[in-house]
C-alpha cells in the first residue's frame, strides 16, 4: 500500500479493510487533504503512535509511546572513508522515552513475532550483518572517542556498476522501461514524457502556482513546531511572494492574503521577497492554524511514485482575509436530558484522568426552581469575547485565535501562577498533575480537520451545536415560528 492512499483505504475499506495502524512519528499534516488524513485517523479501531512530542496525529491516538531523541541514545554511525563507531547517548532517556528500534523490538518480544532477528534488537543487528563481516565488535565501537578505521575503502571506478549489470531486465541503464512496458495495463508511459504536473484548475481563475514543499529550517517539518524558541523564527503562517506579484495585489510585508485552491483557502501573512519567481506562492507546511497541504487534492499524485503535488498546485490570491464565518458552541437548557454524553466525549477526547481527580471540560448538573421544575445543563469555557484570562496570564499562553474567536492555550510557557483561574469568572481553568493550566479550546483541532467538537458529535438530543451567529438566529426563528403555530393549534382546538 502507498502511503498517500492509506486515507483512502482506511474510510472506504478497500481491496481489503485496514482497522489498526502502527506508526513511528506519523505526521498526518503532511498528507495532502490533511483533513482527510485526520477523519481517517478518527475512524481507526486501534492507533498506537510513537513521538518525541504531542502532535496533531499523536492526539488521535489510542496510546502514545514517548521517544527519546538522539541526544539520549547511542546507535552505529558510519562515515565514507571506511571510518565508523557507535555514538554514546549524552543524558539518559528522560521518563519512560525509548529509541523506535527499542520500542520495535521489546514490542516484537512481548507479541513474540516469527522475527527472530527483530526480537534480538538492533545492536545484534548491527553486530550480524554489519561488524562480523569487518572483524569488529559493538563493545568496541562504543569504547572509542572519535570514528576509526573499520574498512580500507575501494577507489572509485567510473561505469563498475555496469560490468555486473543493473538490477533491470535488460541488465542495463533503461531510458525505455522494460517493466512499463510488459504491463500496459498499468497506463504508464514506458518512455519519460512530459506532461503538465500542475492541477487541472483553471489558470485564469488560480493564476499562481502554489508550493507547500520548502521546508522551514527551524521546524523540521512541523516536529518543532511547538517549541517557543524555534517558533519565534517565524512565529505565524506566511507566504513568501515576488515583489513584483506583492506590489501588483497592493499588499506589502505582514499584510493579510487569502491563498485558495479547489481544495479550500487559507489566510495567512505575506512576506515580499526576490528569493521567490514570479508566479510562484510558498507556505511552509506544518502550521496547524493555516495548513498549507490541506488545500492539496489527495487525487492529484504523480502516477508512478504516489508522490502528493507539493509544488504543483495551482491556486488564486487575494488582499484581505476572507471574512471569518465565526462559529459559536450554543446550549439550549430546554433539550438537554443531563445524560453527560459530552463530558464523557470531552474526558476521552483530552484524555482527562479522572481517577487521580482530574475535571472534564464540560460537565453537565441540575438545578430545581421553588416550583419543583428540573432544568438541565451542560456547561465549559465560555470563550469571551473579551477574555480577562488572556489578559491575566502574565506568560502568554492565553490567546484568543482571529480566525474563530475561541480562546486558546499552549502550555509551553506556564508556570502554573493559577492568575488565569484567578481572573475567570466562571472558575474554568483547571491545572494537570504537571501544575499547568488545562481547558476546553472547542476541540480546535478536530474543527481544523472538518470535524465537530467532540461533546456537540455525541450530544443525543441536540443540546450543544456549533453554528455561526446567522445560523443560530435563523434556527431559534424557525424554533419560535414553530412553538408560534403549536400554540396557535392548541387555542383553536379548543
Amino acid at each position: 500500500m502507498q502511503a498517500m492512499d492509506m486515507p483512502r483505504q482506511i474510510l472506504e475499506g478497500t481491496p481489503y479493510p485496514l482497522r489498526a495502524v502502527f506508526a513511528l512519528g506519523m505526521n498526518a499534516r503532511m498528507f495532502p487533504n490533511s483533513g482527510r488524513m485526520f477523519k481517517a485517523l478518527e475512524n481507526l479501531d486501534f492507533f498506537v503512535d510513537t513521538d518525541l512530542f504531542m502532535t496533531d496525529a499523536a492526539k488521535y491516538a489510542d496510546i502514545v509511546l514517548p521517544a527519546c531523541s538522539s541526544f539520549e541514545r547511542g546507535e552505529f554511525k558510519p562515515y565514507p572513508g571506511g571510518t565508523a563507531w557507535y555514538t554514546s547517548p549524552v543524558i539518559q532517556p528522560l521518563g519512560q522515552a525509548k529509541s523506535d528500534t527499542d520500542i520495535v523490538t521489546e514490542l516484537a518480544r512481548y507479541m513474540d513475532l516469527p522475527d527472530e532477528q527483530l526480537k534480538e534488537g538492533y545492536e545484534s543487528f548491527v553486530q550480524k550483518y554489519i561488524l562480523d563481516d569487518l572483524g569488529f565488535t559493538v563493545e568496541q565501537l562504543k569504547k572509542v572517542d572519535l570514528p576509526i578505521p573499520v574498512c580500507k575503502p575501494k577507489p572509485h571506478v567510473d561505469y563498475q556498476e555496469l560490468d555486473k549489470g543493473l538490477k533491470t531486465p535488460t541488465g542495463k541503464f533503461e531510458l525505455k522501461s522494460a517493466i512499463m512496458e510488459n504491463h500496459p495495463e498499468w497506463g504508464l508511459d514506458a518512455l519519460p514524457t512530459y506532461k503538465d504536473p500542475l492541477d487541472g484548475a483553471d489558470p485564469e481563475k488560480y493564476p499562481f502556482m502554489f508550493t507547500s514543499g520548502s521546508r522551514i529550517p527551524n521546524a523540521i517539518h512541523s516536529r518543532l513546531h511547538g517549541v517557543p524558541a524555534n517558533r519565534s523564527l517565524r512565529p505565524v503562517p506566511t507566504a513568501d511572494m515576488n515583489n513584483e506579484d506583492c506590489e501588483a495585489l497592493g499588499v506589502k510585508d505582514g499584510d493579510r492574503v487569502t491563498i485558495s485552491t479547489l481544495r479550500g483557502s487559507v489566510t495567512v501573512n505575506v512576506h515580499p521577497t526576490h528569493t521567490v519567481p514570479e508566479g510562484l506562492v510558498n507556505l511552509y507546511h506544518g502550521y496547524s492554524e493555516a495548513d498549507a497541504n490541506s488545500l492539496l487534492d489527495e487525487n492529484h499524485l504523480d502516477p508512478y511514485s504516489g508522490f502528493p503535488a507539493y509544488r504543483s498546485t495551482r491556486c488564486a490570491v487575494k488582499k484581505g482575509g476572507l471574512s471569518p464565518m465565526k462559529k459559536y458552541l450554543f446550549f439550549d437548557s430546554a433539550k438537554c436530558s443531563a445524560c453527560g454524553a459530552c463530558a464523557l466525549a470531552c474526558i476521552d477526547q483530552n484524555d482527562v484522568d479522572v481517577a487521580s481527580g482530574q475535571q472534564p471540560f464540560r460537565h453537565t448538573f441540575t438545578l430545581e426552581n421553588k416550583q419543583g421544575d428540573l432544568s438541565f445543563h451542560s456547561v465549559s469555557c465560555m470563550h469571551c469575547a473579551d477574555a480577562p484570562c488572556v489578559m491575566g496570564c502574565p506568560c502568554g499562553c492565553l490567546t484568543k485565535d482571529a480566525e474563530t474567536g475561541f480562546t486558546l492555550y499552549d502550555t509551553t510557557n506556564c508556570i502554573g501562577c493559577h492568575s488565569c483561574a484567578m481572573a475567570c469568572p466562571y472558575g474554568v481553568p483547571g491545572f494537570g498533575p504537571d501544575g499547568k493550566m488545562r481547558k476546553c479550546d472547542a476541540c480546535i483541532e478536530r474543527q481544523r480537520a472538518g470535524m465537530l467538537p467532540a461533546c456537540v458529535k455525541v450530544c443525543p438530543t441536540g443540546a450543544l451545536v456549533l453554528l455561526t451567529e446567522d445560523e443560530f438566529k435563523a434556527r431559534q426563528a424557525a424554533e419560535n415560528e414553530k412553538k408560534a403555530r403549536l400554540m396557535m393549534e392548541k387555542q383553536f382546538a379548543r
